[in-house]
């Protein structure tokens, strides 16, 4: 398993960690998996063992792979390895061959267990971590709005209630809770190489954002000709969220929030209302860079 993975993307969910991956593939000193989110840390299947009914478990997900498959005809090798070799470490780094910079973006990567994380270290042993995130009261109602979306059913008579449920549940929490994930990272990643990126910096400065990423990994900032920064990738479909829940959800970070504005700085402090000049907006720094603790 000599295969050299340079980064993987850990999140947070609905941070425009889709928006990302789609502009370093773009890139030509970048090779990236067909798939976005290989999941291998996150999921609980048997060693050795052919999954190939879980990956495809329904017939969306075979219609799906049937689509990038014939849009990325080149990795047809590549696809035959993801479906239909055994579930392993070794079939994990093999899914990685390029003398690119290469690497992954799962965003349930953000949610790992401690020991979870250490597998991570060890079997991919990427040289960099990559955490997106993004405002975590824009980010809980983004990813309500994304599971909508994406066909989750709505109780019409207890909404309130159910999207309640939905904010205040354990997993929501802990995938905004940035402080409590760059900690767990901490444990077996130098500070040095663990990377904060803003979705506002998408929104406000994208070419910015990818040439300070360009620079994390030593390559040229004039490389960008193929990149389409005003491209939007899984966007959900926009609701009005309930008055009842806004106030719910600012509540509920508000004091997270503060502690990002003061630990982080950067689109942090504008998350919390302070002014910041924008000189010291930056759009990714590592934590060494930060003086985070």
């Amino acid at each position: 398993m000599d295969n050299k993975i340079n980064f993987i993307g850990i999140g947070a969910h609905k941070s425009g960690t889709s928006w990302i991956f789609e502009r370093l593939k773009e890139i030509d000193d970048f090779e990236l998996p067909p798939i976005k989110e290989i999941h291998y840390f996150d999921r609980k299947y048997k060693q050795n063992k052919l999954h190939f009914t879980k990956r495809f478990s329904n017939f969306k997900s075979y219609v799906d792979c049937v689509k990038i498959c014939v849009l990325n005809f080149n990795k047809i090798n590549w696809f035959y390895n993801w479906y239909f070799n055994n579930y392993s470490d070794k079939w994990y780094v093999s899914l990685f061959k390029s003398k690119k910079i290469q690497g992954e973006i799962t965003p349930a990567y953000s949610i790992l267990s401690i020991e979870e994380i250490k597998r991570l270290k060890k079997v991919a042993n990427p040289q960099k971590i990559l955490f997106i995130i993004r405002n975590p009261v824009d980010r809980a109602w983004s990813h309500y709005q994304y599971l909508i979306q994406r066909g989750k059913k709505i109780d019409k008579k207890n909404l309130i209630k159910e999207i309640k449920s939905f904010m205040l549940s354990d997993e929501q929490r802990e995938r905004s809770n940035y402080i409590q994930i760059i900690n767990k990272y901490r444990t077996f990643f130098k500070d040095e190489d663990i990377y904060i990126l803003f979705y506002d910096s998408i929104l406000n400065e994208p070419e910015a954002l990818i040439k300070n990423i360009l620079t994390v990994f030593g390559l040229k900032k004039n490389n960008l000709q193929n990149c389409n920064f005003t491209e939007v990738n899984n966007s959900s479909k926009k609701l009005t969220i309930p008055n009842e829940i806004s106030k719910l959800v600012n509540e509920l970070y508000k004091k997270d929030i503060s502690v990002l504005s003061e630990k982080i700085g950067s689109y942090c402090k504008i998350w919390n209302n302070e002014k910041i000049e924008k000189s010291k907006i930056w759009n990714i720094k590592s934590l060494e860079q930060i003086s985070y603790f």
